[in-house]
């Protein structure tokens, strides 16, 4: 009805930002508005604000997937037969996507800087934005790539890699090509085995993405990269706190198991069930849970000391933090056991139920096989099938003997005492 009355109010811009009712739909992501406005007057899409923003640059901010679908004139759910008003936006919108805000960044600068998965992945799914939008150049000479490198985020980054006609190696204003603002923001010291810094970086070596032209000598003088030793030591102080209190309590709890087994004992003083499969996983894995949680304490002991050396310190802290997930999984296995020698003469299906429900304390390794699947796919569909058709087997294989070889000793020390037992 307004529209109706007067249709210049769609360009009528607000005095404080420069936003015209495009903008505001835009941001609200209400999208019946957003087609009411366009198809009264598709240059609306073209009127920026104060800032310079487009329409399609305030949908990115906000991550309106919606919204940017329709400001790019690939809004599919209004039909109509023939020329219909819906196809001529179609037709007068297809430059949206490289319309530049006042930084000279596309929407997709704009997504992938305010980390806006979804409008991303949208973007990269549209096969066709031309590769002009994909690899365009803010004003200081940054990519869509460039930016997702620098805020770090896997989710954004894997799927602009993807697409095959994202540039690996341009350059910004100063000579950063993606490869070296990774190599820039890679964490130094002691870090988290799947930081997603470093599985960035990993993952553009491994896409044979190249360095700027410049000196190594100098670039690296400029970026320092030496460990801070106060810094880390302050860090392995605190970390060596929490692990140790982990790795003590699976040791404590480990040991109490191992003088009071499951089941109750014979004439002679030996546990009834010791015949049993089940009974001797339950040794052999609380066994195995006691002493990777001593080894983990050890190599604390050598973290948290100020007088060793700091390179001693963080490989101590790594080796105390895994040994200290590997008695967890050891522990699990014990407590999953032990409750099946027990209640399976008695109620079996409540044992398997037990048995399967600890198996859910496994969780941590289904999100890392997912991490690292995603970036060994991103490579797989950005190098093909015949350059990298290896590589996610071999990764997930790799991460589960990392994760399960405290269950690989337990199967080979049990099946071998049998074996030597029936001999």
């Amino acid at each position: 009805m307004i529209l109706g009355w007067n249709k210049d109010l769609i360009k009528q811009a607000d005095r404080h930002r420069g936003s015209t009712p495009l903008h505001v739909a835009a941001s609200w992501g209400h999208h019946d508005v957003i087609s009411l406005l366009l198809d009264a007057d598709p240059s609306a899409a073209y009127q920026p604000d104060h800032d310079g923003a487009f329409p399609i640059h305030v949908a990115a901010y906000d991550g309106q997937v919606r919204a940017v679908s329709i400001l790019l004139g690939l809004d599919n759910h209004r039909k109509c037969a023939g020329l219909c008003s819906g196809e001529r936006r179609r037709r007068d919108l297809r430059g949206c996507a490289e319309l530049r805000d006042g930084r000279g960044r596309s929407f997709l600068h704009v997504a992938v800087e305010e980390q806006r998965q979804s409008v991303v992945a949208y973007a990269c799914k549209l096969g066709n934005l031309s590769p002009a939008v994909m690899n365009m150049q803010d004003d200081d000479g940054n990519t869509a790539l460039h930016l997702a490198v620098k805020a770090g985020n896997m989710w954004i980054f894997n799927p602009l890699m993807e697409r095959r006609q994202v540039e690996l190696n341009l350059t910004n204003n100063k000579g950063e090509t993606p490869l070296d603002i990774s190599w820039i923001e890679k964490p130094v010291g002691v870090y988290f085995g799947l930081n997603q810094r470093v599985k960035i970086y990993k993952l553009l070596k491994d896409a044979n993405a190249k360095q700027g032209n410049h000196r190594w000598d100098l670039f690296l003088k400029k970026h320092n990269k030496k460990v801070d030793e106060e810094v880390e030591g302050k860090k392995l102080t605190e970390s060596t706190q929490t692990i140790g209190v982990g790795s003590v309590l699976i040791a404590t709890v480990a040991f109490a198991a191992a003088f009071a087994p499951p089941g109750d004992y014979g004439d002679d003083g030996a546990p009834r069930l010791a015949d049993r499969y089940a009974f001797d996983v339950f040794i052999i894995a609380n066994t195995l849970a006691f002493i990777c949680a001593g080894l983990s304490v050890i190599s604390l002991t050598y973290a948290g000391v100020a007088a060793v050396d700091m390179r001693t310190r963080m490989i101590s802290f790594v080796f105390s933090a895994s040994f200290m997930a590997c008695s967890a999984r050891s522990l699990g296995v014990a407590f999953a056991f032990g409750m099946y020698v027990v209640l399976a003469p008695v109620a079996r299906t409540t044992a398997i139920a037990a048995c399967v429900i600890t198996g859910l304390a496994l969780a941590d390794v289904a999100w890392f096989i997912f991490v690292v699947a995603a970036g060994e796919v991103m490579l797989l569909k950005r190098l093909g099938i015949a350059r990298a058709w290896w590589r996610l087997p071999f990764a997930i294989m790799a991460t589960l003997l990392m994760q399960f070889w405290p269950y690989i000793v337990i199967v080979v020390v049990v099946l071998y005492s049998k074996i030597r037992g029936v001999h």
